[in-house]
């Protein structure tokens, strides 16, 4: 069994930040009183730097009980694309609505199909 926690989407900014390390401790310590307990899996939609002070605490703390935080975009951060410039060239490469990552323009299925639609 794991306990997966992914709200951080809607933990940028507003009351919710404020609160969201507190509610993911929380998690992570309910989850050792269930029977089997669970390791919290954390899936950040931001950078590592969004939480990293006080993340990188809670992970060492709880990390005996195996609660672990991952950042998705981090990984993309660390190939080497420069995210920062992209943006201030007007290209959004992570905003919504966006296709493609800056090292990805099409899922693996959509390498086998050929349609008009589709955005180079």
């Amino acid at each position: 069994d794991i306990a997966h926690y992914t709200w951080s989407y809607f933990e940028a900014g507003g009351p919710a930040s404020a609160k969201a390390l507190v509610m993911r401790e929380s998690l992570a310590r309910w989850a050792q009183m269930l029977p089997h307990q669970p390791p919290v899996h954390v899936y950040n939609t931001g950078k590592m730097n969004q939480y990293q002070g006080d993340e990188h605490q809670l992970a060492e703390h709880m990390s005996e009980f195996g609660y672990n935080a991952f950042y998705m975009t981090s990984g993309l951060y660390n190939g080497g694309f420069d995210y920062d410039a992209a943006k201030e060239d007007g290209v959004d490469h992570l905003g919504w609505g966006h296709v493609g990552d800056g090292y990805h323009n099409v899922t693996r299925y959509g390498e086998n199909e050929s349609s008009p639609e589709r955005k180079e």
